[in-house]
């Protein structure tokens, strides 16, 4: 007879880990909440990605002519190549043809989910990493940037975890007058 239960120490891990983010979840929406209290006693304005951006979309394949690997850019193929990764650069090589022009911040679909970081100038998005073009009249790259940080994100279920575009959407982003 096979055992559906989790071994309790697992079971333990998993509980001690859900609890210790809903607690951080509260802990940084206690400090916005105290924040917005104090700085802006008039409120803030609630706003989707989707309402704060011009463009919201997914990677798609490495462009022709990328180079993987190659650190620097170089005559022929100038333009950075991002994909989803854990540190602030994410470098996949450089390519001769770019597919957004920053500021903008991507952010980690597939892989390190949530990850995010600023880009400026001139790059391309490959594979599952999201990339967000706001609208710079409502919220500036760095401010995105920085709420960001204190969003938890939540990804799909099923074989392999990912984050959605249309998820990426809905998210509420708090914007001060």
């Amino acid at each position: 007879r096979l055992s559906r239960s989790l071994p309790a120490s697992r079971c333990f891990a998993q509980k001690s880990t859900l609890l210790w983010l809903s607690w951080k979840r509260a802990q940084a929406m206690s400090n916005i909440s105290k924040l917005i209290e104090e700085l802006c006693p008039n409120g803030v304005e609630y706003r989707t990605l989707d309402e704060a951006s011009r463009s919201i979309s997914a990677g798609g394949d490495m462009p022709n002519g990328c180079v993987k690997g190659q650190l620097e850019p170089s005559d022929i193929c100038p333009y950075p190549v991002y994909s989803n990764g854990k540190t602030g650069n994410d470098l996949y090589g450089f390519a001769p043809t770019y597919k957004f022009e920053g500021p903008a911040v991507t952010i980690s679909a597939r892989g390190t989910i949530g990850f995010h970081a600023v880009r400026y100038g001139k790059f391309t998005p490959i594979v599952r990493l999201i990339t967000v073009i706001p609208d710079e009249s409502v919220v500036g790259a760095k401010f995105l940037n920085y709420i960001l940080d204190l969003q938890i994100f939540s990804k799909t279920h099923g074989g392999i975890p990912q984050m959605t575009v249309p998820a990426i959407k809905k998210i509420r982003i708090a914007l001060p007058p």
